[in-house]
């Protein structure tokens, strides 16, 4: 929807007729939430306005954003920035995805045909049968409730949430890529920002506060704090973030250029990032096989005792 706006806007198509086109080619609440938004411009609102009324739809920094690119004139660039975003997480939703749909798969499977030889050797009846695939499902779904309720249920704030994205980062794998997720979070979002032509200093603030993670806000906290001092908002960084960012910081505010100058270490931190999830779901489906193996020799091993025990008895 975003990159279909701004080409319409890029070509010169009024806003109110760009917004019903793209209504047109958008689907579900995007949709509806459009067309509601369209009808709002028509009877004289800005975009932002009526975009702010519909926060389940519009993130609050998509709101923000557009607000700013509105009053600079940016609105094209903003959006296409948005729609640029928005392709990088649904990228990394998809790698996520495609990655535990055989894990999944493999699981359940594992769960029917595991108990089924000692189910055929008569040493499982149908309700043992059913209880031995409902533990090795549960394998699966008590360890994936218990972390989505604790991450949900989590406040967005507090020494609670700093504790759990702490913890987070120090996961192998998982956690560098959630690292370099936020840190390319904060470089893009600030750099959207700061295109806007929104202050440098409210550009830190509002981008520190859609990382994702509170360990890597609290590390870029402080540039603001030290702009509004007098200082470099790089003085006022933390000196745990990677050492690249800080010096092409460091050369963009000397330079006056700091969208340029961190435009590429913010693409360098996303390319890994996805590396890194990529990874990680390459390596989930070969966790399960172990498991699944495990499960399986068990149960050989079993049926065989089972079937030595009644030869001896014999």
């Amino acid at each position: 929807m975003y990159h279909k706006l701004s080409l319409l806007l890029k070509a010169g198509v009024p806003i109110l007729q760009s917004l019903r086109n793209a209504t047109k080619t958008s689907k579900g609440k995007i949709r509806r939430a459009l067309s509601v938004v369209a009808d709002s411009v028509s009877r004289g609102d800005s975009l932002v306005e009526a975009m702010g009324r519909h926060p389940k739809v519009f993130m609050p920094l998509d709101v923000i954003l557009v607000g700013a690119g509105e009053a600079s004139g940016n609105l094209t660039d903003v959006l296409e920035f948005l729609s640029r975003w928005y392709d990088f997480r649904n990228r990394l939703r998809r790698t996520i995805v495609s990655g535990m749909v055989l894990p999944i798969f493999l699981i359940h499977f594992a769960a029917v045909i595991g108990p089924a030889p000692a189910f055929i050797l008569k040493q499982y009846g149908a309700t043992q049968y059913y209880m031995q695939a409902a533990i090795i499902l549960g394998l699966l779904y008590v360890p994936t409730t218990i972390i989505l309720a604790i991450v949900h249920l989590t406040p967005k704030t507090g020494p609670a949430r700093f504790m759990l994205d702490a913890f987070s980062l120090r996961i192998p794998i998982l956690g560098r890529a959630i690292k370099y997720l936020a840190l390319s979070r904060f470089c893009r979002a600030f750099i959207m920002l700061y295109k806007a032509g929104i202050p440098i200093i409210e550009c830190v603030e509002v981008a520190g506060g859609v990382t994702g993670n509170a360990v890597i806000t609290r590390m870029v906290k402080g540039g603001a704090d030290s702009g509004r001092a007098g200082n470099s908002i790089c003085a006022g960084f933390s000196r745990r973030l990677p050492p690249d960012l800080l010096s092409m910081w460091q050369v963009g505010e000397d330079t006056g250029k700091l969208d340029e100058a961190i435009e590429p270490i913010a693409d360098e931190f996303a390319e890994v990032s996805e590396l890194l999830f990529k990874e990680l779901a390459r390596w989930m489906p070969r966790l399960v096989y172990f498991g699944i193996c495990i499960i399986m020799g068990y149960q050989i091993i079993m049926g065989w005792r089972a079937i030595y025990s009644m030869e001896v008895y014999r």
